[in-house]
């Protein structure tokens, strides 16, 4: 009797071991995951990991900075028959340039072109400007009928927000001093294209004033080392530590005893400019910042004229830091 008591207990204890152990998890984990889920079929994590290296792949292809994509699996049996489930889940990429950056590099060119002593302007598609005939951007983005040309090899160049196009050529912005060299009367205009260049952020320069029959224009990478690390710091950080030195540069510049630096100043040039004509009164009107700098809003009016009944208002003059003389309505440049 003891005999089969024994038998039957171990038959059942053997039972009830095998039932343990088909109940065990089995986990399949990765060393780059972040997010967890389940698999429904074994064939989809062979998929799907097939899908991720390739992005990965691609991704490191560039050297523009990544926003790194992670994913994890876990694998739980929990019947006999093995049915597995996959979520696969993977973090947003950040954009390489957004409105935070383009506005830093805004006040870095607004101090940058005063330690140049130029003047420059923004521009973007549908917005160009004009390098004699040429319209920049438009002229060499993919409907245009130009062609950015550097190192003499031609190339495809797109338009970005952000940075994440996928060709290689990607515009973030345009400054140029065009507009205020034709008006000034100025050879030499200049047009830079800030860029993401093969990965890198870049800024190329153009000055070509001469067409070809291929439609090529030409750029080389700037020379001007506040430039280019200027620009390297904003699409990478959002900021940058060069702006104290360059205001320096920039304070030295509007030092210079030619330049205007208050409103008596700007008056005197203004009388001077006018051969010191003993008819003509002025009366201050405006002191502000526009798209061609720092200014002083000057009213110029006749004395003889006042004398006979009129309002004798002859002009509303700008006078700016660099001499130059706008009308106030119209926005022209007055000739000396």
């Amino acid at each position: 009797m003891k005999k089969i008591d024994i038998a039957m207990l171990l038959l059942l204890l053997g039972g009830l071991s095998g039932c343990r152990e088909t109940s065990s998890p089995v986990a399949f984990s990765s060393e780059e995951s972040a997010v967890a889920g389940t698999t429904t079929e074994s064939s989809q994590i062979s998929e799907t990991s097939t899908s991720m290296t390739s992005s990965k792949e691609n991704a490191s292809s560039s050297s523009v900075p990544q926003v790194s994509t992670t994913t994890s699996y876990t694998v739980e049996s929990t019947t006999t028959e093995s049915t597995d489930s996959s979520v696969i889940e993977a973090n947003a990429q950040e954009p390489l340039w957004n409105k935070g950056k383009s506005t830093a590099l805004a006040s870095f060119m607004s101090v940058w072109e005063k330690s140049m002593n130029q003047h420059y302007q923004s521009y973007r598609p549908g917005q160009p400007t004009d390098l004699y005939g040429v319209l920049l951007p438009d002229s060499i983005l993919p409907a245009g009928d130009w062609q950015m040309v550097v190192d003499n090899r031609p190339m495809s160049v797109v338009w970005s927000e952000d940075g994440l196009k996928a060709e290689p050529y990607q515009l973030l912005s345009v400054y140029s001093d065009t507009e205020y060299a034709q008006q000034t009367g100025a050879f030499d205009s200049h047009v830079y294209f800030f860029m993401i260049y093969e990965g890198q952020p870049k800024v190329f320069i153009t000055q070509q004033n001469q067409g070809n029959t291929d439609n090529y224009l030409y750029f080389t990478e700037t020379e001007n080392a506040e430039l280019r690390q200027g620009f390297s710091d904003i699409f990478m950080t959002g900021t940058t530590t060069l702006i104290d030195s360059l205001q320096g540069a920039a304070a030295m510049t509007e030092g210079d005893p030619s330049l205007i630096t208050d409103l008596d100043s700007a008056y005197e040039y203004l009388k001077d400019k006018n051969g010191n004509n003993p008819d003509y009164v002025y009366s201050a009107m405006d002191e502000g910042i526009d798209g061609y700098g720092h200014y002083w809003e000057l009213k110029v009016a006749s004395q003889s004229v006042q004398a006979d009944g009129g309002t004798g208002t002859l002009a509303r003059v700008k006078v700016y830091e660099d001499g130059v003389l706008r009308d106030a309505v119209s926005g022209d440049m007055i000739s000396e």
